[in-house]
């Protein structure tokens, strides 16, 4: 009883800091200890001493303390506090600098744990491990191991330990310069612990580009510039004006492999943005800086050059250069297999199908698509008496692996949805709905689409964000036209219609320039949506008041795009009524519109329905001319 209430003081003196008292009373419970022959408790009031003089500050002492315990725990035959006794080393060694000792301290410990069936100290050993790794600068070992801690935490519904585990993880990722990683763990905090104050990674990336900036030191910020784009990445204009300063700085430190990364980003920044030029120009600056090195290293690099010229191929292919893309994607296959990175062929073999489609050559396309995403769907060649075209079952399998991204997608928009939920950020909680809501879309789940969507506006309505919330009721209308429910996707596309010329309750208004012209194109859309669900209503008359407004408004904006489309709409429109003579009228027009944009997609379009016309009308020659054309087309935009 004396033990117990000396142990029970000495916890409470330290908890105080007041540590003399608390080891002159561990000092007495030992002695009580040694003097019982009670080992067990012998060894934990020596843990209880190391930690005191580790706690001071007299690292030295403490590991010799703990040393004594280890021996008492191997006398013992006690497992568990022999493992707590390397783990303390460990610890120790840390702050030390024996990072060797610590590191060889912390694996035995964690063995011990393991066989002991100590989860959550396997837990806390872990950590403290991908800790050791991190403060002795190998970031990629401690995220490795942090990611384990996290996993096992998270298992064992340990919040307070997830939370520690994501807050070195997020210090691990800002040291690899994986800023998106980063705010990832910033927006897990938030969900694990809700109220810890957590500094969010643009504000921790900007205070060390200034400081950087006080210390002259270019290549360091330089580094913080690059981690700010990609912290930013989501916001292309200001993520491209980090790295094109992080550019700058590297050209004046003479560092030609950190211009070509930055080159690389910026590209992928452009190529999200389907600036295939611009993104095709940044790539290939960087292949030409990086043509001399990349054989010089690991594998690693090898497969950054393989990336780079896998997006370079890509661009090739978005600007209708089939040999060139057909060129860059061969030698990044190439290069991929050399390096056995299945997923990266597979990723080679899937453009190069398509490059070859586009060349003519079926027999390679067909080839390169059994190879990749179309795996053993098919043989490499056609059986006999079957006509299937390689781009009918290119783009159907392709898209079968593209409706299983989306799926994924979804699920990622669902967990952000929560952290967004959680912190109150309602901001978020609304982008996220939408994203979501397009995803469903995608997958055609159309009434959760529809209810998400729903949700998006009226969460952007009550932050009086009406542009948002007009962008998520259009959408919404569209859906529930794409549903069948005619009756509410008119009541919907009626009101945003409404809305958006200033005639509804809110009177929201009218954005101006770039996005004035896009929220025009989108009010064409949905004026399209309109006419066709008037239509299949039988209601004539709304239908061509609805495509009357949709070509005054493109005429009004100069938006030749949306003036080829609202004549496209009112061709389909007269075909439909039997008025072929003012369908061939409309559709002629907008075809001269879509040759003059150089819109393949648009042309094709047209041709389909003058090729559908024709037919109608007895021209057997004419309907096989302009579906042959729109066939070519079709083949070259696969």
């Amino acid at each position: 009883g004396v033990a117990v209430s000396l142990d029970a003081l000495a916890a409470c003196c330290s908890k105080f800091g007041d540590f003399a008292a608390a080891l002159e009373s561990l000092s007495e419970c030992l002695q009580l200890m040694r003097d019982g022959g009670d080992g067990a408790r012998e060894c934990k009031c020596l843990l209880s001493i190391g930690a005191c003089h580790a706690d001071q500050g007299d690292l030295l002492l403490a590991v010799e303390v703990f040393e004594q315990a280890l021996v008492v725990a191997r006398t013992c035959r006690d497992l568990a506090d022999e493992a707590t006794c390397f783990c303390n080393i460990g610890s120790a060694c840390v702050h030390l600098g024996q990072m060797d000792r610590a590191l060889e301290c912390f694996d035995i410990g964690l063995r011990l744990l393991r066989s002991v069936g100590n989860r959550k100290g396997e837990a806390e050993c872990l950590h403290n491990l991908g800790a050791a790794h991190f403060n002795d600068g190998r970031a990629e070992q401690a995220v490795v191991v942090l990611n384990e801690a996290l996993q096992l935490s998270v298992a064992l519904k340990d919040s307070k330990g997830a939370t520690r585990c994501l807050h070195s993880l997020k210090a691990a990722y800002v040291r690899q310069g994986n800023a998106s990683q980063a705010a990832q763990c910033v927006l897990l905090i938030s969900e694990y612990s809700p109220n810890a104050e957590v500094e969010s990674i643009t504000e921790q990336l900007e205070q060390d580009l200034a400081e950087a900036e006080r210390a002259g030191d270019i290549k360091a910020q330089a580094i913080s510039r690059l981690h700010l784009g990609d912290a930013t990445v989501n916001k292309e204009d200001v993520a491209l004006e980090h790295y094109a300063c992080a550019m700058d700085l590297l050209e004046m430190a003479g560092d030609a492999e950190g211009v070509s990364d930055c080159n690389r980003r910026i590209g992928s920044v452009r190529l999200a943005q389907s600036d295939y030029a611009g993104a095709l120009e940044a790539f290939e600056l960087a292949l030409t800086r990086f043509e001399e090195r990349w054989r010089d290293g690991t594998p690693a690099r090898v497969s950054y050059y393989a990336q780079l010229l896998f997006d370079a191929g890509v661009c090739h292919l978005a600007l209708e250069h089939a040999e060139l893309a057909a060129e860059a994607l061969e030698e990044s296959l190439r290069l991929r297999q050399e390096v056995e990175d299945a997923p990266g062929a597979e990723e080679c073999e899937n453009q190069l199908g398509v490059v070859y489609a586009r060349l003519g050559d079926t027999r390679k396309a067909m080839a390169a698509l059994a190879r990749g995403v179309m795996g053993d769907a098919v043989q490499e060649e056609d059986a006999p008496g079957k006509v299937l075209g390689v781009t009918s079952r290119a783009s159907t399998i392709i898209n079968v692996k593209r409706f299983q991204d989306t799926a994924r997608t979804i699920e990622q928009h669902q967990t952000s949805l929560k952290v967004y939920q959680t912190r109150g950020d309602k901001r978020g909680e609304a982008n996220c709905l939408l994203l979501l809501g397009q995803a469903y879309q995608e997958t055609q789940r159309l009434g959760q689409a529809a209810e998400t969507l729903a949700a998006c506006q009226a969460l952007r309505e009550e932050m009086n964000d009406f542009q948002g919330a007009a962008e998520a009721m259009k959408r919404r209308g569209c859906v529930l036209a794409d549903a069948g429910d005619a009756g509410l996707a008119v009541e919907v596309l009626e009101e945003y219609l409404a809305a958006v010329s200033g005639q509804g309750e809110e009177g929201w208004e009218q954005p101006q320039g770039a996005k004035g012209q896009a929220a025009r194109r989108d009010e064409v859309d949905a004026c399209c949506v309109l006419a066709r669900v008037a239509q299949q209503t039988g209601d004539v008359a709304s239908a061509s008041e609805s495509l009357k407004r949709a070509l005054a408004l493109s005429h009004e904006a100069g938006d030749r795009h949306a003036e080829a489309k609202s004549l496209i709409a009112f061709g389909e429109l007269y075909r439909d009524l039997w008025v072929t003579k003012r369908s061939v009228e409309h559709v002629e027009r907008a075809l001269s519109i879509s040759i003059e944009l150089g819109d393949k997609s648009s042309e094709a379009r047209c041709l389909t329905v003058l090729g559908q016309l024709h037919y109608a009308r007895g021209d057997t020659t004419g309907a096989v001319r302009c579906l042959e054309e729109a066939l070519a087309l079709g083949k070259q935009s696969v």
